[in-house]
């Protein structure tokens, strides 16, 4: 079982998307997966069907409550998809718990036999419950759009954040192949990035956007569209990753 936590302390890089996307593709393929949100929007949680702030043991209630793990988890409409949903009140974590870096991975370690892979989509900040993800995960993956101001934050988080020897992959998501600086963001991403980061790129594509908004993955609202190759490629090339 291998953990895989999404993280970028900058917001709106498709975090969730490639969460949902990703752990779809793998349930598709026969792998376990139980995808566990930790942002206060619920946004996994409300992609995939679930109401924000739903009833029932949630994130909150197992981390602040020390509710049994395994009642937190529910099925998704998607064979061998869990989910474990989250609740506006996860934002209080850093008040909670204080210090504590590693209550997450003490939790995940209770379930581990049950999945191939956990995926934590995290909240966008460098929070004390973001780095209690980045204690849990094995592997990490950082999206991020090509666009200065996303390539700044990146920047801070590699060099700032992260041990030297962390094992983490850029995924360059939301690309525009239309606009100039999007090569040139994404050759400056790969140079100072060596070996770091997926071949495979997202492209910017409408049903992507739209799959959300009718409780479904990409591969559920339009299997054939580019957005939907795109995400298996990056599901092609994250098993060779992790092999």
């Amino acid at each position: 079982m291998k953990t895989i936590a999404l993280i970028n302390n900058k917001g709106g890089v498709g975090k969730t998307t490639v969460a949902i996307n990703l752990s779809a593709y793998l349930a598709n393929n026969g792998k376990k997966i139980l995808l566990i949100d930790l942002d206060s929007q619920g946004s996994a949680g409300l992609s995939l069907g679930y109401t924000r702030n739903p009833d029932g043991i949630a994130i909150t209630e197992i981390l602040f409550n020390k509710k049994s793990v395994n009642d937190g988890i529910r099925e998704t409409k998607i064979p061998n998809l869990d989910i474990i949903l989250s609740r506006e009140e996860i934002a209080d974590f850093d008040q909670v718990f204080n210090n504590d870096m590693d209550i997450l991975s003490r939790t995940i370690k209770k379930i581990t036999k049950k999945y191939d892979y956990i995926f934590l989509d995290c909240p966008p900040s460098l929070s004390l419950l973001a780095k209690n993800a980045l204690t849990a995960a094995d592997k990490l993956i950082i999206p991020i759009t090509p666009d200065y101001l996303a390539v700044e934050g990146l920047t801070l988080l590699t060099k700032d954040v992260l041990a030297p020897n962390s094992p983490y992959k850029i995924l360059i998501n939301q690309v525009d192949t239309r606009l100039k600086v999007t090569e040139e963001v994404i050759n400056f991403i790969n140079d100072q990035h060596k070996g770091k980061v997926f071949k495979t790129v997202i492209k910017q594509n409408v049903r992507i956007k739209e799959a959300p908004s009718f409780q479904k993955t990409i591969y559920d609202y339009d299997p054939h569209c580019a957005g939907a190759e795109c995400f298996r490629d990056l599901g092609k090339e994250f098993l060779t990753w992790l092999k």
